[in-house]
């Protein structure tokens, strides 16, 4: 299922952490433009008025929001308080950009962004949707025709984003196309100033069920 989790569930997370000797908690929520995930952890919080639980609204979703939780516990080992790494985490979503491109418009039009007629056109002419996230959602930014031309332009996009500078993280994300992530990373790694680790990554399923098989795309992180 899609659904968000219900308060009930963010309840007990709360209390197994405070359980197993958490003194504070930060839950990074997929963005509310989205889903309603942020209210449940949010109404959860509200159950916990004697506990300190931070509920943040990330605006952001998928790889993005991976990076801020990893920032953020990165943060917490070096000893900063939590309105300290929420922060940090945030000024890593800033800086922060994701750009994907589509292997068919029909998930797009099954989940409404597309019309069904703009849908079979679109495959017929072998159109290639490239996608970013914009305002907390996930965005239909261009239509290209073809995966030769979708991935460089998915890649002179990241490069414009980037703006020449450094890399701090990368990944390169996928839908059930591992091999064609592995043949665009190469590809990546010989136009972008990438870090020496990218993680390689397939969606989850959420997100998975509006892209469709054979998405690929990448994520970058500038330096700060």
């Amino acid at each position: 299922t899609t659904a968000a989790p219900a308060p009930g569930a963010f309840l007990a997370a709360y209390e197994d952490a405070f359980a197993a000797g958490a003194e504070s908690i930060i839950c990074f929520c997929v963005s509310s433009e989205i889903s309603a995930t942020y209210s449940a952890a949010v109404a959860a919080r509200e159950l916990l008025e004697d506990r300190e639980v931070h509920v943040v609204d990330t605006r952001t979703l998928s790889i993005p929001q991976g990076f801020m939780a990893l920032a953020a516990q990165e943060a917490a080992e070096r000893g900063m308080p939590a309105e300290a790494i929420i922060a940090h985490a945030e000024s890593l979503r800033d800086r922060t950009v994701l750009y994907a491109a589509l292997a068919t418009l029909r998930y797009l039009a099954m989940s409404g962004r597309v019309g069904h007629l703009a849908a079979g056109m679109g495959n017929l002419l072998n159109v290639k949707p490239i996608l970013t996230i914009r305002n907390g959602k996930l965005d239909l930014l261009e239509k290209v025709r073809t995966q030769k031309k979708a991935w460089p332009r998915v890649i002179e996009l990241t490069a414009q984003a980037l703006a020449g500078c450094p890399v701090e993280r990368m990944a390169i994300l996928h839908v059930a196309a591992r091999e064609d992530a592995l043949q665009f990373e190469q590809m990546v790694r010989a136009a972008l100033p990438c870090p020496e680790r990218i993680m390689v990554a397939g969606l989850s399923a959420g997100l998975s069920v509006h892209a469709g098989a054979g998405l690929v795309g990448v994520c970058a992180v500038a330096a700060a």
